[in-house]
């Protein structure tokens, strides 16, 4: 323990994991201060809190396979900044989608933060599409959005795309529009669900 938080090392980051809101509170502060300027160039609503370890390294693992196939593509800080943010907000919302039961609604203050967590992404989910337009041989994507008719349809299309992301023989391409469509599929949900 060091000034109330527990230090974990992964590969190549270091996670401070806050122990109590208060250690919560500072490591925060201390991340917009000093890490994360992004955060508050962005003016998001609502700000990227800790995640939980195992979210955060299924975070580091789909991003690796970003950058192993993205070569010296992601050196740019603000890029690979980006990249994280959307893959984060897609954990985010796997984790959310895992967690409903088949029959029972969530409740409205789970929408309420998972909505305003996919909104904090649209910079970065922003960038992160402009770069698909940049790559050559990105297969070519139509405007159409798909209607789902239930939030189970929703969740299993969202289930199987994610799996897709994660698998190792995607080029960097086809990883890219399936991390786009997910976003698509957020903003489906977010639309569903706004009051």
């Amino acid at each position: 323990m060091e000034d109330g938080r527990a230090v974990i090392a992964t590969i190549n980051d270091v996670i401070h994991v806050p122990v109590d809101l208060s250690a919560r509170k500072a490591w925060h502060l201390e991340q917009i201060r000093h890490d994360k300027p992004k955060m508050v160039e962005y003016n998001r609503s609502v700000p990227l809190i800790p995640m939980p370890i195992a979210k955060h390294l299924h975070v580091l693992r789909i991003e690796s396979l970003f950058i192993r196939d993205g070569g010296d593509l992601f050196d740019d800080k603000s890029l690979k900044e980006d990249l994280r943010v959307t893959i984060r907000i897609a954990v985010d919302f796997y984790h959310f989608l895992q967690r409903l039961p088949k029959v029972i609604s969530p409740t409205q203050h789970e929408v309420m933060y998972i909505n305003d967590t996919i909104r904090s992404g649209y910079e970065s989910f922003y960038h992160v599409q402009m770069l698909s337009r940049i790559l050559e041989g990105m297969p070519k994507k139509s405007f159409r959005w798909k209607r789902y008719v239930s939030l189970t349809a929703l969740k299993d299309e969202y289930h199987r795309l994610f799996k897709k992301l994660q698998q190792n023989n995607l080029s960097l391409q086809d990883r890219i529009c399936c991390l786009l469509e997910l976003v698509k599929i957020e903003m489906s949900f977010l639309a569903i669900t706004f009051y």
